[in-house]
């Protein structure tokens, strides 16, 4: 959201794409946000919207999220960077299609491994950062057929649960490393959370962004903390706890 990345909260990604001209007849809907919340749509699922898109809009979800390809980094990106520059972080994992963090990285001349597909795995002996992109990317647009089945963002997609290989992986990150949840809203009920919940040895650390109200946490993160060495959120404005000044909110609503 924070500027200059410019990105949609999922309220302000519903109520842009609900205006497009797919939506009914031709005609675009313009709905308050009142007139959203009475109609029960202001909670609806991120992978649910997709799914409606590509299934009554009759479109490509590439062609939707590769508007987002634009965005520049902010500050928590450039933040993040800085702790991979200086050794302080390893390995990011990131639910984002957006290619911020890659930005961020190569301005700040971190050698990464960006990884969303099955060959992409490291195999070892490697110093390289890792960015796992466990739902996908907007990167690979070459292929608008191989980029579209990289993005895990429809809900008949996220259902199954993680393909083998993006288990494997992200067990094995979360039994090495003593993982900050940043910026996540722990509602990936079907594909992540159920690996959250039940992981042994859990060394978690949930970051619960300042302007929340204290105690408010989700029964879904509650759940995902329970039994970890951290159990309780730390309620910390996200770019203070990365080492910098709160970013100021972007004034300008997002459209599609």
């Amino acid at each position: 959201v924070a500027s200059p990345s410019g990105l949609p909260t999922a309220s302000e990604f519903l109520h842009s794409l609900l205006s497009l001209e797919w939506v009914h007849g031709g005609t675009p809907i313009a709905l308050s946000k009142h007139e959203l919340s009475s109609m029960r749509l202001e909670g609806i699922r991120f992978e649910h919207l997709l799914s409606i898109f590509r299934q009554w809009g009759q479109h490509a979800i590439s062609d939707l999220l590769y508007q987002l390809s634009s965005a520049l980094p902010n500050r928590n990106h450039s933040l993040i960077a800085s702790l991979c520059r200086r050794g302080l972080v390893d390995t990011i994992i990131t639910t984002n299609f957006d290619l911020c963090l890659e930005k961020a990285l190569t301005e700040a001349g971190v050698a990464f491994t960006p990884v969303y597909e099955a060959p992409q795995v490291p195999t070892g002996g490697t110093s390289d950062t890792l960015l796992f992109k466990i739902h996908g990317t907007i990167m690979d647009w070459a292929d608008a057929e191989a980029a579209a089945t990289s993005i895990n963002a429809t809900l008949e997609s996220v259902f199954g649960g993680l393909p083998p290989w993006k288990e494997r992986l992200f067990r094995f990150i979360l039994a090495n490393h003593v993982c900050i949840f940043l910026g996540y809203s722990g509602s990936d009920s079907f594909n992540i959370n159920p690996i959250l919940y039940d992981f042994p040895h859990k060394r978690f650390v949930w970051i619960q962004h300042s302007g929340a109200q204290v105690g408010t946490v989700s029964a879904e993160v509650r759940a995902i903390l329970d039994g970890s060495t951290y159990p309780e959120p730390v309620n910390r404005d996200t770019t203070q706890f990365l080492g910098g000044d709160p970013l100021p909110r972007r004034r300008i609503r997002f459209r599609l």
